[in-house]
């Protein structure tokens, strides 16, 4: 969504309600590297992913979610009351995702409204090595990149695999290459982190604020890049590990 949009959106949502202050007491991280299947599963529902989509932009009360649910969900989506939308938020924070951030004073009024975030700003799922997260992750109908940097592996392994078979004659790769893509994928994403955490907490705002395609070309080419330079056989190994043996 557009920015200047989402934010006259957000600003007619706000002349509608009376005065009011927000306390914020807990800021997201800024980068969360996920490897838990449970936490990947609730990322990956449908109806889940549309408040982690609406909070990339901020924080929000459940009726600001509610009100602005659909623009996340498609216009298909049906609307949801404000107690379906609550049991979401719940599910979302049991699953450590969002969390409770703050609190929403509206002036002449004694009771407060709970504001919601994420825990960090930008979530990327850490592979293991030879974990094949294929039927976790990927079926007929799976989606190859969303915009919330979780990645599946059907269409670029296609593609990837094509350009593979110019230079190696692989055979059975169908089960191989979904380990060999995990097992490259795990190992720059390491080394991504390793790097991150070596940046200040300025540098690593200055990330964050990219648009995810940008932050993906980043994760890419410096996890790549130092890939190379920690392990130079690295690639040839895993080859010969998945695809030849």
């Amino acid at each position: 969504m557009d920015k200047d949009n989402f934010s006259d959106e957000k600003n007619e949502l706000e002349e509608d309600e009376q005065e009011f202050f927000d306390i914020i007491h807990t800021q997201p991280k800024t980068i969360e590297f996920i490897s838990d299947p449970e936490k990947i599963n609730l990322m990956l529902r449908n109806d889940l992913y549309p408040i982690l989509a609406l909070l990339r932009h901020g924080s929000f009360t459940v009726k600001e979610i509610t009100e602005l649910y659909s623009t996340y969900a498609g216009s298909r989506t049906k609307a949801k009351s404000e107690k379906t939308i609550y049991r979401y938020l719940r599910e979302l924070k049991n699953g450590g995702l969002i969390d409770e951030v703050g609190q929403r004073v509206i002036k002449g009024q004694t009771a407060t409204e709970k504001i919601w975030g994420r825990t960090a700003k930008v979530f990327f799922i850490q592979r293991k090595e030879d974990e094949d997260f294929k039927d976790k992750l990927c079926d007929e109908n799976c989606i190859a990149c969303r915009d919330d940097g979780i990645h599946q592996d059907s269409q670029k392994g296609i593609a990837l695999l094509s350009l593979l078979k110019s230079i190696y004659p692989v055979e059975n790769t169908r089960i191989n290459f979904a380990k060999f893509m995990n097992s490259l994928e795990s190992a720059i994403m390491k080394t991504f982190q390793t790097q991150l955490n070596s940046l200040t907490e300025e540098e690593l705002n200055q990330v964050a604020k990219l648009p995810y395609s940008s932050i993906n070309t980043i994760l890419n080419i410096s996890g790549v890049i130092g890939l190379m330079h920690d392990e130079p056989d690295f690639l040839e190994r895993r080859i010969k590990k998945y695809l030849l043996d």
